[in-house]
């Protein structure tokens, strides 16, 4: 790969990973930008740590998660408490939202979705 294709790849994946975190893209883009960000994170981590040390993050790294989200002294739940506390709204990319995207020609209905059950 040539540089100028190198810079323009680079740019490109900038652009849209700024437009990820700072604006309200669509969730499918910004859940493909986070993969492909943690992809690039692993491989490079693969590629500088021997791999006893990346195993050793990755459980740092769920325990992390899960202390960050489930406690209620956490510091997601802060940082939303402080964001609700000041009326400010938080970054679209900073918490995770999951959500069921239908097609509208899709045979699943929304009465099966919320209940579990078909009419």
């Amino acid at each position: 790969m040539d540089f100028i294709t190198f810079y323009f790849i680079l740019m490109n994946y900038s652009v849209v990973g700024m437009l990820s975190i700072f604006t309200t893209i669509s969730h499918s883009v910004q859940k493909c930008y986070h993969i492909i960000l943690s992809a690039f994170v692993g491989c490079f981590l693969i590629r500088i740590f021997p791999e006893v040390t990346g195993w050793i993050i990755l459980a740092v790294l769920v325990v992390w998660d899960l202390i960050a989200v489930l406690t209620p002294f956490g510091p997601l739940k802060l940082l939303v408490e402080t964001a609700h506390e000041r009326g400010e709204s938080l970054f679209p990319a900073l918490i995770f939202k999951t959500m069921i995207e239908l097609n509208p020609d899709s045979s699943l209905s929304l009465e099966y979705i919320s209940t579990g059950q078909t009419s």
